[in-house]
């Protein structure tokens, strides 16, 4: 294959989960815009909220860069995004559930650009 395979610990990381494991429910999408400043404070780089842009999003704001790593606890739609963002190479894991939605897995992603899937 003539695709570069992203760094294994270069390039940008997208978490999709602030919180929660305390088991309380709440709109994360508007937990993630209030504590967006304060994520920011701590060191992230960019704070994006999920939703069915999230590939463009990331794309714009990262300019482009490999984004390598995904770490993922939400599971449905948000799991099946975030698998849209990751390079040739990259790697998703998995560790929960709190959509309580199954996700989807485009297994062309998966085969076709070398992307890891793994649980912990």
């Amino acid at each position: 294959m003539d695709h570069p395979e992203c760094g294994e610990f270069s390039g940008w990381r997208i978490p999709d989960s602030i919180g929660g494991a305390e088991g309380h429910q709440y709109d994360q999408r508007g937990a993630t815009r209030k504590l967006a400043p304060e994520l920011k404070s701590l060191g992230a780089t960019v704070v994006l909220v999920d939703g069915p842009n999230l590939v463009d999003e990331a794309q714009a704001a990262t300019g482009g860069a490999d984004i390598v790593y995904g770490i993922d606890s939400v599971g449905g739609e948000t799991f099946s995004r975030m698998l849209q963002t990751l390079c040739f190479g990259g790697t998703l894991a998995s560790y929960g559930l709190l959509s309580m939605q199954q996700p989807s897995l485009d297994l062309s992603k998966v085969i076709f650009n070398d992307i890891r899937v793994k649980g912990f």
